[in-house]
Order: structure tokens, then sequence, then C-alpha cells
């Protein structure tokens, strides 16, 4: 039954996007009804296919012929254990509880503006609920490719607005430059097991060679490093913020950027058989999380800083992944859905009530938005570590992992991030919750309506148990290729001390004043302005866009226009000049023909003698 309640959740927002796509579009609030409902349905059936899993771990498959070919038969269908039934509860509750957030958030649209907002939605839960039960890598492709999609759709939703529809071509094309390596290895691994089946890849890699394992395990981690915002393919993200806020929070909640971990974790036993593959995903990972945590720290848009946060965060997934416990870092991606859904939802709150995604155009918004306030300081506290906090328990799975891997350089970049994170985001709490109202929009600010706070309470209350979880998810999980170690109680005192240093660190430059940030920032200011310009790195990316990707283009352009097409135009033009010389000799005169029969017979007979 696992297996069909899966399947039924799976199909649900299909549906619906089908039905508003066709007939309802037009009529906005119709439309949201219809994959508001889908979308609680799926959330329905796949928490009773979590349970059946829970009672009998599988796997569960359903599924069915689609190509059948000499040389290969292809079946499409699902997979589902408990990774998969997990994340797809994961999946399901925050398209849900964002759908439902979306009706307040964007009620002024309209009605076909609001029907192809909920339509995208739709499509974007399908597809990445399809990417999680893939029974494939080919499948798993497919669906891939369709959240990429669904990403640009969604981020550039507003997409008369240039920086909109600038931000969503730089996600397509910055994470379709990871699809192709993650296509190649894809065909790589095809070729030397001859399965895209994912139980048969994993059953044979372990007979793989080193050399063979590295280099496909690779190529699937550069598509997981666009998908997932790993350095240096991280610069899509930031720019993403120009879409709708519920997008952003399902994006970086439980789509898009979960995608590429969901991916290694999914394939973790063949990542795990190279030692290779997961140094380099473990460093990428770990320098990843502390990079954007630098950057999170110098932005004033609050959607910004949350953005940089999720990069982060996303870097101690991956780094978990790579210091070779898969647990942890699914874990980890487990409890950063709620609460990061959560603190974007939070945002789109405070934007929605100032009109303004400045921090510095806020402030005192705890006495006028109780709920909200409350809610941001629930994530904020999951999202730093803080004990009893979801986030606390997740982080230091990582962390500890590292530690007893002996992952040294990965293990400080992940120490550092603590402290950082803690940093940035009670920056952000004191300036725009707790600080003076700055701006006469922040006085007038009121609560979000009930369409928007009970998606707000609720996420508060998954960032508060989800870490209690920890236990029941390992045991459900199982084991995979997990590195152990004795309990080490001096980790999470470090961490914690870490983090309540980086909040005391805030409230003093942000809380009290006492210190001053103005003249801390003049005093580093080349660092600073190091940071503040992200490292340069946006401005390296266009400058190889568009002196090296562009001339690469002009190149080619070129010699297809001059030499291929200027071949096959010299032969046409060529065979036009012959054809037009041998029409003169076509007369109609037949004394002219006898001339050119007899000077022919001559030609030959010649050419006879003088072989003979």
């Amino acid at each position: 039954m696992a297996g069909i309640y899966a399947l039924i959740s799976f199909l649900s927002p299909f549906i619906a996007f089908i039905i508003i796509g066709l007939l309802t579009r037009r009529w906005g609030k119709f439309s949201a009804g219809i994959s508001i409902l889908a979308v609680l349905n799926s959330l329905l059936f796949s928490v009773l296919a979590f349970f059946q899993v829970k009672a009998n771990p599988g796997p569960h498959f359903v599924e069915w012929l689609w190509l059948s070919q000499k040389i290969f038969t292809f079946k499409f269908g699902i997979w589902v254990d408990p990774l998969s039934s997990a994340m797809l509860f994961v999946v399901a509750l925050v398209a849900s509880m964002v759908q439902i957030y979306s009706l307040g958030y964007i009620s002024d649209e309209t009605p076909p503006s609001l029907g192809r907002y909920y339509a995208y939605h739709s499509l974007f839960t399908f597809s990445m609920m399809g990417l999680v039960l893939a029974k494939n890598v080919l499948e798993l492709f497919v669906f891939w490719e369709l959240v990429g999609l669904c990403s640009y759709l969604l981020i550039g939703f507003w997409y008369y607005k240039p920086t909109a529809a600038k931000a969503a071509v730089k996600a397509f094309w910055t994470t379709k430059l990871g699809d192709v390596g993650f296509m190649l290895g894809l065909l790589y691994l095809y070729k030397h097991t001859g399965s895209f089946e994912l139980n048969d890849l994993l059953a044979k890699a372990p007979a793989l060679s080193s050399g063979v394992l590295t280099t496909g395990a690779l190529m699937l981690f550069a598509g997981a490093m666009g998908k997932s915002a790993q350095f240096p393919l991280h610069i899509w993200l930031p720019d993403a913020m120009e879409g709708p806020t519920p997008v952003s929070a399902l994006i970086h909640a439980a789509t898009m950027v979960a995608a590429g971990v969901y991916m290694v974790a999914r394939l973790f036993p063949l990542f795990a058989a190279s030692k290779v593959a997961l140094w380099v995903i473990a460093i990428i990972g770990a320098f990843t999380a502390f990079l954007a945590a630098t950057m999170a720290i110098v932005q004033e848009d609050i959607k910004r800083v949350l953005a940089y946060s999720t990069i982060s965060q996303l870097g101690y997934m991956m780094a978990g992944l790579g210091v070779g416990n898969m647990n942890a870092g699914f874990f980890h991606l487990f409890t950063h859905a709620y609460f990061k859904a959560l603190l974007f939802l939070c945002a789109g709150a405070v934007i929605h009530a100032v009109h303004s995604n400045s921090i510095w155009d806020m402030g005192g918004l705890l006495k006028r938005m109780p709920i909200t306030g409350i809610s941001f300081l629930i994530g904020l506290l999951a999202l730093a570590g803080f004990p009893p906090f979801s986030g606390f328990f997740s982080k230091e799975e990582i962390l500890h992992a590292a530690y007893t891997a002996e992952f040294k350089l990965p293990f400080y970049f992940l120490v550092a991030g603590v402290f950082l994170t803690a940093f940035y985001m009670a920056r952000v709490f004191f300036v725009a919750f707790l600080g003076k109202e700055r701006k006469e929009s922040a006085k007038h600010a009121h609560e979000a309506p009930p369409s928007m706070t009970i998606p707000l309470i609720i996420l508060s209350v998954f960032s508060i148990i989800a870490g209690f979880y920890k236990s029941g998810l390992y045991k459900l999980l199982g084991e995979h290729h997990e590195i152990h170690g004795a309990s080490l109680p001096f980790l999470p005192l470090v961490s914690l001390g870490l983090a309540i240093f980086g909040f005391i660190l805030a409230y003093l430059y942000y809380g009290s004043e006492t210190f001053s940030a103005e003249k801390t920032t003049k005093r580093v200011f080349p660092v600073y302005n190091l940071i503040y310009q992200k490292y340069y790195m946006d401005h390296i990316a266009e400058w190889i866009y568009s002196k090296i990707a562009l001339g690469l283009a002009f190149l080619a352009s070129w010699w297809d226009r001059h030499i291929v097409d200027g071949a096959v135009n010299w032969v046409t033009y060529t065979t036009g000049r012959i054809g037009k010389g041998l029409r003169t000799i076509q007369t109609g005169v037949i004394q002219d023909y006898l001339v050119y029969i007899a000077i022919a017979f001559i030609i030959i007979g010649f050419i006879v003698f003088q072989i003979f």
C-alpha cells in the first residue's frame, strides 16, 4: 500500500496543474483552491505512505513499461523506502504551507496571474515529488530538469520586471552548467554498469574500479553543485530572491536546492565507494558553508540574508554527506526545511507589512507583529543551533561526524560557520524586530492575516520538535556507511558557546549599540568591501560569460556561417554555374548534336588507341 499512497500523493499536484492550466487559469481564487486541495491531499497520502514504510521499510515499487527496445527496456516507476517517504512528507508539508500562505501574500494579483502562479506551484511540487520517488536515474534526470524549469518560471514570475527576468535566466543557465556534468555522469555510469536502475547502480558500484567510480561520482556531483548552490555555482541563488517570497520559501526549503543534496543521499553508496569523491564533497560543502556565512553578515536585504544562509546550510548538508555520514546530512535537510521555510515566510510577512526588503527600513516589529516576530525568533534559534530547537541536533551530528572522521579543514570551516550564523541572524532580529522604528511604514505595520500566520505557527512547531525525531529517523533510515565515534560532549558546548558569542556580539553592535558597526566597517573597509562585493565572484562570472562564453559563441557562429554554410553555398553556386554553362549547348538543332557525338567518338577512339 505504501507505493499506492505515494503514487496518489505524487499525482495529485499534477492533476491540479492540468486542471488549472487547461480549464480554470482565469479564475484565480478557484485555481488556488484546486491547487491547495491537491497539495493537502498529497500531504495526507504522504503521511499514510510514511507510516506504511515505518511499519514495513520495504522498499516498495510501483512501475509500468514506458519504452521497449531491442537494446534495453525502460520502465517508469516510483521507489518508496524510508529515505524517499521521509522526503516526500517534507515536500508535501512545506508546499502545502507555502500555498496556503500565498493566498494572503499575493491576493492582489489579477485572476489569470494568480491562476498561473498556482499552476506553476502544482507543477513544481509534482516535479520534486517525481525526483524524490524516481526508480531509476534517467527518470530522476527528467524530473531534475522539470524542477529547474519550474524554478525558472517562478523566479521570473514577475517577468515584466527586468531584474526578475535576468535572475531567472541566471538561475537557469548556472544550474544547466552543472546539469551537463550530471548528464555525462549518468551516461558514463550506464556505459560501465549497463543499467539506469537505482538499485542496480548501487549494487554494482562496489565492483567498479576506483577510477570509474570517482569519475562518475564527481560528474554527478557537478549537477548537485548547480542545483544545491555549492561553490562556485552558488551565484544564482541570491538573485533568485526576485521571485515572490513564498516561491523563495519553497525553493530554499524543500524543492530546487534540496534536489542536489537528496540526489547525493539517494546515491550515497555509490559516492561512499570513492574516498576521493567524498573528500571533494566534504571540502566544497564546508567551504561553501563558511564562505556564504561571511557574505550574509553584510547583506541589508532580509531575503538575501536568508538566501546566503541557505547556501551556507546546504554546505553543511554536503559536508555531512562528504565526511561519510548520510544520515547526518539528510537529517539536516529534514530539519532545515521547516525552519528555513518558516524564516522566509516570516520575511514575507514583514515585507508585506512595511513594503521594503531592507532591514534598515524596519524596526520595532516584534510589538506590532508578535506572531511573526516570535516565529522568526524560533526559526533563528533553530538555524543558529540553540537547543532544544531542531537545528541544534542536526548541526551537531554533522560537526560530530566531521570531527570523528578527522576531516580537520572541513571541521574548522563548519565550526566558524556556527559563530557567523548566530551573528548574522541575530543582527537581523535586533535591527528589524527590536531596533528603533526608522521609517514611517514600520510604525504602521500590522500582523499578517490568518492565511499567513497559521502556516507560521505550524512550521514553528515543526522547527521545535523535528530535532527530537533524530533517533526514530536514524532507526528508520538504517546504517549507510556511517563513520561512528565515541560521544564527544565538548563539541556541543563549543558550538553552543560560539553561537552565544555570536548572539552577544550582534547585540553589542545592533541591539545596545555599545560598539559602532559603522566605525568597525571603516577600520576594516578593504575586508568589508571584498565581502560586500561577494568576493567579486559575480564579476568574474559575468566576465567569463561576456568575454569567453560569448566569444566562443561568436567564433562558433562565424565558423558555422562562413565555413560550414560557406562550403554548402559554394557547392550550390558551382553546381548552378556548371548547369548554366551546360544549358548553352542544348540548342535543339540536330546538326549540333551530331557534331557533339562525332567529337565524343573521336575522343573515345583516341583514348582506346592510347591504351591498346
